[in-house]
Parts: C-alpha cells; sequence; structure tokens
C-alpha cells in the first residue's frame, strides 16, 4: 500500500516529530511493505531523518506557492490513503492556521483519495466559519481518530455522523521510553507564549532554586520548538534567575532527554513523561493539555497558568515524588489496544 502522511513535521518541533514516528510504527506494523511519502516543512531532513520519501506540503502561502509541489503531486495522485496525521491542528489555532491544514485535505479529497484524520486534537471552535471549514474536511474523511473526549463531542456537536474514534497520542506508539531515566533530575520544557503573567517566569526560577538547594537536584531545560515560535527567548530569560547555574544544562534537541521527573508546559513533555512512567507537573496552556489530563486521570498533577508559584510547584512536586505515586495507565492502554 501507498501512504502519504501529512502534518506539522520537519518544523523543529520535538512533539510533532514525535507523533511523526509513532506514526510510521503503526503504519510499517500494519504494511512492513508500506511505501511512504511525508510531506514535510523540511523534506531532505525528514527523508534523512526517517528513511522515507519526503516532498513538500501542498502551497497555501506566498513562501510555499514558490515552491516545486511537483513531486507532491504525484505522490497524493499515486496514493492508497492520504493521512492527516496528529497533533492540534484544528480549533484554537489561528483560523490562518485551521486554513493550512483544511488545504492539504481538500487536495487529497480533490484527487479521490481515502482521507484519514488521524490522532487529532479539535480545540474551541469559535465562528461559523472555522466551524464550516472543519466540517467541510471531516465529514467526508474515511477514518476519524481524535486524542480526546472533548475533540469527539466537538466535531459530534458540528454534525459529523461517521464514527469517531479514541485513541491515544502517537507517541505513545514508540517502543522505547522517550525520556531516559536520571536519578535528581528535572526536565523543564516551557512554551513561549504571548500573555504569560509577569511572575511566571520568576516563580518557576525560584521552584527550580529550591529544588536544586533543597532537594539536591539537577535542572535540564530544553527548547520543545526551535525556529519559528521558538522556545528560546523564555528559557533565557529562565536562566536569569537562576542561582547556582552549574546546577542546570540547556539541552539540544539532539540531545538524550534524561530526568527523573518533568515540569512541562509543552504537550508533549508531558506526552513523553507519561509515556515513560516518569513523575510530572503539567502546567496547562491549551485545551489539549487539560483534555489529556482529565482523560488520562491524572488531574492532581496540573495547575493552570494563574495558579503557578514557587509554593504550588512544590506541593505538586511533592505529590508526584511521593513514593507511592502509581500513575494508573489503564485508560491509555485500553485506547492502545482497541486502535493498534
Amino acid at each position: 500500500m501507498k501512504f502519504v502522511i501529512c502534518g506539522n513535521y520537519g518544523a523543529k518541533n520535538i512533539g510533532d516529530e514525535l507523533i511523526l514516528q509513532g506514526l510510521l510504527t503503526s503504519i510499517k506494523n500494519i504494511d512492513e511493505k508500506a511505501q511512504i511519502t511525508v510531506l514535510s516543512a523540511n523534506p531532505s531532513e525528514t527523508s534523512k531523518r526517517y528513511k522515507v520519501e519526503s516532498a513538500y506540503k501542498f502551497p497555501a502561502g506566498i513562501r510555499s506557492f514558490f515552491r516545486s509541489h511537483t513531486k507532491t503531486k504525484k505522490a497524493v495522485k499515486e496514493c492508497d490513503y492520504f493521512i492527516l496525521g496528529g497533533g492540534g491542528l484544528f480549533g484554537s489555532l489561528s483560523f490562518r492556521a485551521n486554513l493550512i491544514w483544511a488545504t492539504q485535505a481538500r487536495r487529497a479529497l480533490k484527487y479521490k483519495k481515502s482521507l484519514i484524520m488521524y490522532g487529532q486534537s479539535i480545540g474551541p471552535l469559535n465562528g461559523s466559519l472555522r466551524q464550516r471549514l472543519v466540517h467541510s474536511i471531516f465529514s467526508p474523511a474515511h477514518f476519524i481518530a481524535v486524542r480526546d473526549q472533548d475533540s469527539r463531542e466537538r466535531l459530534t456537536a458540528l454534525g459529523i455522523t461517521k464514527t469517531i474514534h479514541t485513541m491515544p497520542d502517537l507517541a505513545f506508539r514508540i517502543p522505547e521510553a522517550i525520556i531516559k531515566r536520571r536519578n535528581a533530575t528535572i526536565l523543564v520544557a516551557l512554551r513561549e507564549l504571548h500573555g504569560l503573567p509577569q511572575y511566571f517566569i520568576k516563580s518557576v526560577a525560584n521552584f527550580l532554586n529550591w529544588l536544586i538547594e533543597q532537594r539536591g537536584y539537577k535542572v535540564n531545560i530544553i527548547d520543545f520548538q526551535e525556529g519559528n515560535g521558538s522556545d528560546h527567548r523564555l528559557n533565557h530569560e529562565l536562566l536569569r534567575y537562576i542561582e547556582k547555574l552549574g546546577k542546570v544544562k540547556k539541552l539540544k534537541q539532539s540531545d538524550i532527554m534524561e530526568a527523573d521527573m518533568v515540569l512541562g508546559m509543552r504537550f508533549h513533555s508531558i506526552i513523553s513523561a507519561v509515556q515513560s512512567k516518569i513523575p510530572f507537573i503539567a502546567i496547562n496552556y491549551a485545551p489539549k493539555v487539560e483534555a489529556f489530563i482529565k482523560d488520562a486521570g491524572f488531574n492532581q498533577h496540573m495547575l493552570e497558568i494563574e495558579e503557578v508559584s514557587a509554593q504550588t510547584l512544590q506541593q505538586k512536586f511533592e505529590i508526584a515524588e511521593d513514593p507511592h505515586y502509581k500513575p494508573s495507565f489503564a485508560n491509555i492502554e485500553k485506547q492502545l489496544r482497541a486502535t493498534l
């Protein structure tokens, strides 16, 4: 079988690359001889990294319009299935972002291909235009699988009558642990976000200073997103308030992530912690975070952004650090079995 996979790949985002890795694993489990082409923002890098064919996404803006899409059209025309694979591509993002991904799906439908909407999260669908756009591509889809119950309910409310499956994030399909165990080390994955409270960074820094001084922890900080929308500025500011920089390491995306605790704002830092069975503190910045935490039963490990302080982070840390901490993975494992 021939598959074309499209998503936010090649964009220097760890989470999206984990989604792609999990999706490729899933396809190979179904068909070892599958011929796969990945539509990417950086085809040469994607092809080299995953040993697959790769081409640019269909144009949806001025810059992409001037790229060659001959290989893209050929791959889609010849494929058996077109998978728009994973992530929070629709809903709460800008309307332009919704339009970009809808354009990819519509081109597959134009060529009369079986469209699979796989591992999606659907944010709040504000406005009739956004609702019509999402309905227009999910309604004719051959197969729909979303990452959480809230997304399922939003599509149902739009009038999508096809069966809507729920499944864990595709990163859970990766067979090995994403984060390697390292004692007394916390992995910090914050997210650059417009409108963060002024006290936010200082509160996180004060918590990390407490961990270093009182608990003897080391701190690994990573930019889950590089390039456009990078987390670098936020993490650079965080480092200004750390008192013992010798206890802090700034990881590159190519480094092995090591920790036995995660402070995660980036969605896939939380996913990676759960997949690796490592305790975590989640900071909720988007509906997909809240939906995952709720569905997986980890409510006591999450803070809203406005709740973040050194004290509340210490409280959540002590909950997660409790030796009797035995998170239940029953819901995730059940959904995995149902969607393999």
